[in-house]
């Protein structure tokens, strides 16, 4: 998880000295708007790279696919599916588990396939935020 520099230090240094709760609040806020342009940005700046591009696409598949397949095979709701393959492709980890023995196979390929996949996309992402910053 990035947290930007000035909501870090603050979380480090919470310890060592009291901050107004209200003064804290805005600082977070502050912190995850400017953290949140810089996505953005560097998002839509990454896009103009067809690798990222490409990798974009085959994610996207990836979770659809794999939303689809949980919605028939499980039965979930589309929210619950699709909460289920970011969490695990993620490697965050979900309260929600194949019943199946169908749906677990599915997984362990599911998991193999796609942790590289969205791996990839993240670092290509991650490296224009990086680009962005200097």
């Amino acid at each position: 998880m990035f947290i930007s520099p000035p909501v870090h230090a603050k979380i480090r240094h919470r310890h060592e000295r009291p901050i107004n709760g209200q003064t804290a609040g805005v600082d977070i806020m502050l912190s995850f708007i400017l953290t949140s342009k810089r996505f953005v940005s560097a998002f839509f700046h990454a896009f103009k790279d067809k690798e990222f591009q490409a990798l974009f696409f085959i994610a996207a598949v990836t979770l659809f696919s794999g939303t689809m397949f949980y919605r028939s095979a499980e039965g979930w709701s589309t929210v619950d599916a699709l909460y289920f393959c970011v969490t695990t492709l993620t490697t965050v980890g979900s309260s929600l588990e194949p019943q199946s023995d169908f749906g677990k196979i599915f997984t362990m390929i599911y998991v193999f396939v796609g942790i590289g996949i969205i791996f990839g996309f993240i670092r290509t992402l991650a490296s224009h935020i990086r680009i962005g910053r200097r």
